[in-house]
């Protein structure tokens, strides 16, 4: 009997190409997955030609192209590669600096340094204190200004911005990585082998076209990307070059334990979240041409981010919002750290902030859904460019 594949026994790996649709000759990097849909789009139409004896003659192929999507659960740097490729931008240079030099002042909110260098921050980015002797000057603060060597902070990620005259002296360290949405693209080889039976495929010029991040109370945090690409192709062994990189081992995430505080404007939201989805979408387009079955490029449109959140219904905070049209930020963070309350702690584990510095609500219904239910109010939100030049940053810690 013939040994049927598993789906457990199934695995995805992926290799970033430098010239798209081109398979790199380097070790492909696992890849953790919940399920993928990858596939070759192979259309085809029935041929009408008219056949006495009334049989179809033949099916003749029109074109064909690589898309699908990769499901998962989110844990810190486990997507870090497809997020580029869905914002179309870099992750930058980690900034970890640690010197003796740095001071605070509170009355004017500032962070100064002697030798150290503060270059590569920016306003508008989030950077991670650690190391002042006085606790409430330690942790993630948003940078409201930005010098050579003086920082400006205008609010705290938790709580209140409370920060006390320290001398320096003590060793400080501080830490920045940031990815905005830019016009940089990234294209992937994707493979997937079923290890049970010893067969492969590959997808070749995979780009993301859509992201997507989910928080639903009583769930794990899950993500989504949706690939357009170009050819794909199968055998019997791996079409990446050496060993394969393994993948993360970061825990998957939770959207009560490991979840801040929603911010709008700056302060917590108090009402109370049921849900929220975050979505990318950069409406990637197949160019074909006569001549090729498959595509001979993808086009794309701009990188459009928007959301929707279910939340309890108190006030008209957000319906004030979107009757005015009034311009709103939206601030977030999942972390690995939990304090021993069980509650997320960015300041005990590794951490994403994902900021939207400026976003309109579209739409805001809220409705009697009938005895025995809690009011809960819908928000959909657009997200816009910003004053600092993006419309989405995501900092990691």
């Amino acid at each position: 009997m013939v040994t049927i594949a598993d789906a457990a026994s199934g695995q995805l790996r992926y290799a970033e190409e430098v010239t798209r649709g081109v398979t790199p000759a380097v070790a492909f990097k696992n890849l953790r997955l919940t399920q993928e849909s990858l596939d070759e789009g192979y259309e085809t139409v029935v041929s009408q030609e008219i056949s006495a004896d009334g049989n179809i003659i033949d099916t003749i192929p029109v074109r064909a192209g690589s898309q699908g999507s990769v499901e998962g659960e989110l844990s810190i740097g486990t997507y870090d590669d497809f997020m580029e490729s869905a914002l179309q931008g870099d992750w930058s240079a980690a900034i970890n600096r640690t010197g003796t030099d740095l001071s605070i002042t509170a009355s004017s909110k500032t962070l100064t340094a002697g030798s150290t260098s503060f270059s590569g921050i920016a306003a508008g980015d989030w950077v991670k204190l650690s190391g002042f002797a006085t606790a409430a000057n330690n942790g993630i603060f948003h940078v409201a200004s930005a010098t050579a060597n003086t920082l400006g902070f205008d609010r705290a990620l938790e709580g209140t911005l409370a920060l006390v005259d320290e001398a320096a002296g003590a060793s400080v360290s501080i830490r920045m990585q940031k990815l905005t949405n830019a016009r940089t693209r990234h294209f992937y080889s994707i493979e997937k082998e079923f290890s049970d039976i010893g067969q492969f495929r590959v997808f070749r010029g995979m780009e993301v076209d859509t992201m997507a991040l989910t928080f639903n109370v009583g769930e794990v945090l899950t993500t989504q990307f949706g690939f357009i690409g170009m050819s794909s192709d199968a055998g019997t062994t791996t079409f990446g070059t050496g060993a394969h990189i393994g993948s993360s081992t970061a825990p998957v995430l939770s959207p009560v334990a490991n979840t801040g505080p929603f911010a709008i404007d700056g302060a917590p939201y108090q009402n109370g979240i049921l849900s929220m989805t975050l979505n990318v979408s950069n409406g990637l387009r197949a160019q074909e041409s006569i001549g090729s079955l498959y595509p001979v490029g993808v086009g794309r449109d701009r990188v459009n981010v928007s959301g929707q959140m279910e939340f309890y219904f108190a006030d008209n905070t957000i319906y004030s919002k979107f009757k005015t049209r009034t311009p709103m930020s939206v601030t977030f963070y999942v972390t690995e750290g939990v304090a021993a309350d069980g509650t997320a702690d960015p300041s005990l584990g590794s951490t994403y902030v994902f900021e939207l510095p400026k976003v309109k609500v579209t739409s805001n219904p809220t409705n009697l859904e009938g005895l025995g239910n809690d009011v809960i109010s819908q928000c959909d939100v657009q997200a816009l460019k910003s004053d600092f030049g993006y419309t989405m940053a995501v900092f990691k810690f």
